[in-house]
């Protein structure tokens, strides 16, 4: 016998979609927690020429027709520039009718509900950096506690309602307790935060942190001179002794390590060997010839 329950298939209803002129889109001081908009004029120009695909969420000032915007803050700097363009004369941005009125989804005007929002969106298109992340579930964390929320019951609703990892949510939130200098850094873009993550597991003195994150930096850029390519954000096989490192980045490592001692013996050209034969990508007949 079935015991699956019949469901209605339930009629289509209107949506309370709002059709706003973008100027009437208000930006709350204080409440957007991203700092990189990456780009906002290729954003703008594509705005105009397709329109707004997707819509902004806020919620409506009482008795203005304003909308205060919770999601789609780049859309709203994009908007904004589309229109400044516009009234320059700026080529591209002649017409720019597909924007003159914009979707706006109405939202909570709850300032931890819309803070979720902007975590649970921050994900998508243009996601928020961990810099931004920690700031959030920080700024989240904290609303709870004035609930009367302890910080693990605040961490496990993170988690309920983003859908991210437990260490995820853990490890982003080791980002706020690091010293400024590497947050400047990350922000900086010359060093994964990822990679400092890892580097503040291995070592918990602020002043040694620091100084491992600059030799990290350092790194990168001596690797990108010696191979003539454009610096990159620094990673863990940049990290002098780091455990994180790839087995190779170790193994070259060591072998550094061991030729600025002058170490010299059978097992040290064993190895160097094998690192050559394992960067070579030689097969294992022939490493095994190696060890006979």
């Amino acid at each position: 016998m079935s015991t699956e329950k019949n469901q209605d298939v339930l009629k289509t209803t209107r949506t309370d979609i709002q059709q706003v002129d973008p100027r009437n889109l208000v930006i709350e001081e204080g409440f957007n927690r991203r700092v990189d908009y990456g780009d906002i004029d290729g954003l703008a120009l594509s705005l105009v020429q397709f329109g707004m695909i997707e819509p902004i969420e806020g919620y409506k000032v009482r008795g203005e027709d304003k909308f205060v915007v919770t999601e789609g803050h780049r859309r709203q700097r994009a908007l904004m520039l589309a229109f400044e363009n516009n009234a320059k004369g700026v080529a591209g941005f002649e017409n720019i009718s597909k924007i003159e009125r914009v979707m706006v989804l109405p939202s909570s005007n709850n300032l931890k509900e819309r803070l979720f929002i902007m975590a649970i969106t921050g994900e998508g298109k243009k996601p928020l950096t961990e810099l931004e992340k920690a700031q959030l579930y920080t700024d989240i964390i904290a609303m709870g506690k004035e609930d009367g929320k302890s910080r693990s019951e605040m961490i496990q609703e993170i988690i309920n309602k983003i859908g991210v990892s437990r260490a995820s949510v853990y490890n982003t939130l080791k980002i706020s307790d690091l010293p400024e200098g590497i947050k400047e850094r990350i922000a900086a873009n010359v060093i994964s935060a990822g990679t400092v993550v890892a580097i503040t597991r291995e070592l918990k003195n602020p002043d040694e942190q620091v100084k491992a994150v600059e030799a990290a930096i350092v790194n990168a850029q001596k690797t990108a001179e010696a191979t003539g390519k454009k610096v990159k954000t620094a990673t863990a096989k940049d990290v002098n002794g780091s455990a994180n490192k790839p087995v190779m980045a170790r193994i070259e490592e060591l072998i550094a390590k061991l030729d600025d001692n002058d170490v010299k013996n059978t097992r040290v050209t064993l190895l160097k060997a094998l690192h050559d034969g394992l960067k070579n990508k030689k097969k294992l007949n022939q490493l095994y010839e190696l060890f006979r």
